[in-house]
């Protein structure tokens, strides 16, 4: 999984807050069958807190051949390789 960050500003109760660093856990996936599906967690730092940004990120997969990622940051199997 890579984190690529499109912007340093994301919006929280409204209001614009920079964040300063984004983290995606887990940071590696191996998925085990048609029905592993993990759930992507996005997490950002603001100034004095970590903040939830899973339903804000957007998702895409270097394979989408193999795997496909949805919206909500749901990994879906699509069919055998990496």
């Amino acid at each position: 999984v890579s984190v690529v960050p499109l912007g340093s500003a994301s919006r929280l109760n409204g209001a614009e807050t920079t964040v300063s660093r984004l983290t995606a856990y887990p940071s590696e996936l191996t998925l085990r069958g048609d029905d592993d599906t993990p759930q992507l967690l996005i997490t950002g730092r603001t100034a004095d807190r970590d903040i939830d940004l899973t339903a804000d990120a957007v998702y895409s997969s270097a394979n989408p051949a193999v795997v496909r990622v949805e919206a909500d940051g749901r990994v879906l199997p699509k069919a055998d390789g990496s």
